[in-house]
């Protein structure tokens, strides 16, 4: 369409169908016992974790990276929180501590605080409180587990009877990540308990 000034107003060029060629075909990966690079290893594994691969399991990655390297960090934490989330306590803590050994040896106050948080989880479910409150605080110290480290420490001084310090800590919390529903739940928790009934309230914190 043109104008009485021959200006193009609108025009229109058919579309034509091309032939789009078709992905590759994904393969799985090789055999761990294949790989001997720590690096490979843990990434596959975390390819496999993130697709729930149907023939390769990301825990054999990990194990092979650790046979490889027994202090590897990355390959330890991978493996301790798989084990963390299967329950496997004592697993986890193995696993926490061989990452920490290697972290700590080099550099006290490591950016990444993963091993840290999850020495003092595995801690707590063996019943540790007191060791797990060291470990909560330390991973505090990063970035990537401030907000979800605080708000440990808050249940713990719950647990205590600590209401004061666990409105504290819980308020730190929220600080780093206003979105933490569950540390909302802990706060209004606090405050209840402020107004309620020491062994009411005590009974009530324990429930699921």
């Amino acid at each position: 369409m043109k104008s009485a000034d021959k200006q193009v107003l609108l025009d229109y060029h058919e579309h034509i169908t091309q032939q789009t060629p078709l992905p590759e075909p994904a393969s799985a990966p090789a055999m761990p016992e294949e790989i001997h690079n720590g690096d490979e290893l843990y990434f596959i594994g975390q390819h496999l974790e993130q697709y729930n691969h149907a023939s390769r399991y990301a825990a054999d990655y990990y194990r092979r990276a650790i046979a490889l390297d027994p202090q590897d960090y990355r390959n330890n934490v991978a493996l301790g929180t798989l084990a963390f989330n299967q329950a496997d306590w004592v697993l986890a803590e193995q696993c926490a501590r061989a990452a920490l050994l290697r972290a700590h040896r080099l550099n006290k106050n490591p950016r990444d605080g993963e091993a840290s948080m999850l020495l003092a989880s595995a801690l707590e479910r063996q019943g540790d409180e007191q060791r797990a409150w060291d470990h909560y605080y330390k991973a505090s110290w990063s970035g990537n587990c401030r907000d979800a480290a605080w708000w440990a420490l808050a249940r713990l001084a719950m647990k205590r009877g600590d209401t004061v310090d666990a409105l504290e800590k819980v308020n730190t919390s929220l600080q780093f990540n206003a979105s933490n529903h569950l540390a909302m739940g802990l706060k209004a928790l606090a405050f209840s308990e402020e107004r309620a009934d020491e062994s009411g309230a005590g009974v009530y914190f324990r429930l699921p």
